[in-house]
């Protein structure tokens, strides 16, 4: 029944999706070519910038949920302990694994790092949860 209700939630809100980049090492990058974290760009070793960088990631999309901010994310933004760029969205529990793992995900051209991945609604763990996410700058 509630991943029927998941489906349903899906329905209504468009069918949204997100990008779930896989981590580094299943990446296909360009020999010569690595991830610089400072940068957070794809360069060699002359610095040269990888422009079509998407071509080399190793990605999946999944489906999600918007959900309203929880009461605790409402009081961490209050408190300024989570930058404003954390939300939060649903996710069924055969895609944990995956985010869980994920380099970074995009959704509607914005990308965010993996915060959080909480079991929710309680008893429902088997079927869905819930991911906080945080932009990245």
């Amino acid at each position: 029944m509630v991943r029927r209700m998941f489906r349903q939630a899906w329905d209504r809100y468009g069918r949204p999706r997100m990008t779930v980049v896989h981590p580094i090492e299943d990446w296909n990058l360009p020999i010569g070519f690595s991830y610089d974290r400072v940068s957070d760009s794809i360069r060699d070793a002359s610095g040269t910038k990888l422009s079509n960088y998407n071509d080399y990631l190793s990605m999946e999309y999944i489906y999600i949920i918007p959900v309203a901010p929880a009461i605790d994310l409402q009081v961490l933004l209050a408190a300024g302990e989570v930058s404003t760029g954390t939300t939060e969205v649903g996710i069924l529990a055969e895609d944990i694994e995956t985010v869980r793992d994920a380099f970074a995900v995009e959704i509607r051209g914005q990308w965010y790092n993996i915060q959080n991945i909480m079991e929710n609604p309680i008893g429902a763990a088997s079927v869905w949860s819930r991911v906080r996410l945080e932009r990245r700058s």
